[in-house]
């Protein structure tokens, strides 16, 4: 399977094709999701810190897909991955992205290492007709996702698969 820039291995585990767009180093306090009582005051904390570490070079304004490796420092508590990502995109978001409801694919892995701890970050573009491509396999109508784009001032692209060459 491959994704974003990286490949999973026969196990699973996720192998590297190309480099991260953003590497963070692991924080250096403590953060979760919004649902931690630990983490509560630390949404803007952890913000400073992603922002310090993250220039866009530009930001995106439609579908994306978004990577994360979280690479743990070996004596952290693990938690769900669900409690990593969250705080990251909430982080992230207005910076690298309008909003995260414009993400239509998301990957995370989670391991542990004992030197260099920290966050890799992917993120791409996923252009309308891709976005369509992928709710057709879902079972979803040009019609209905055109009726979808609609309600959010978008539109789809007039070619189809074969005028693009696949």
């Amino acid at each position: 399977m491959e994704h974003n820039g990286t490949k999973s291995d026969k196990g699973g585990n996720p192998t590297v094709e190309r480099p991260p767009d953003f590497t963070i180093p692991w924080p250096p306090f403590p953060f979760g999701s919004s649902r931690t009582k630990k983490a509560r005051n630390s949404p803007q904390q952890l913000k400073d810190h992603v922002l310090h570490h993250v220039t866009p070079g530009r930001r995106l304004d439609g579908p994306f897909a978004v990577t994360f490796r979280f690479l743990l420092p070996s004596k952290q508590r693990l938690c769900d991955l669900d409690g990593l990502v969250e705080p990251f995109l909430n982080a992230l978001k207005g910076h690298c992205f309008r909003d995260d409801i414009n993400v239509v694919e998301l990957h995370a892995y989670r391991e542990r290492v004992n030197e260099n701890p920290r966050i890799d970050l992917w993120l791409e573009d996923r252009p309308t007709y891709e976005v369509t491509e992928r709710l057709r396999k879902y079972g979803v109508t040009r019609e209905r996702a055109e009726e979808f784009l609609k309600e959010r001032g978008k539109s789809l692209p007039n070619t189809t698969s074969k005028e693009r060459g696949r």
